[in-house]
């Protein structure tokens, strides 16, 4: 999912702002708290690799592809 893109002023400048973000589940593919943010992490980077500005749900292919890398 793309994330809407969005501008902003603050003292006369003009910002843009962006957000990559990544998301994971419990129970089910986290399974315990340490797993759900390596898991959360995986998903971030993935959607910081494939064009920023956009959010990532994990799924397990994610850390079949990290490995590949």
């Amino acid at each position: 999912m793309i994330v809407r893109d969005s501008s902003v002023f603050a003292d006369g400048v003009h910002l843009n702002v962006t957000i990559s973000l990544g998301v994971s589940s419990y129970p089910m593919p986290s399974m315990s708290g340490e797993d759900l943010v390596k898991n959360a992490d995986t998903a971030l980077y993935y959607s910081k690799e494939h064009g920023r500005n956009q959010v990532s749900v994990f799924d397990n292919d994610m850390e079949e592809r990290e490995g590949e890398e």
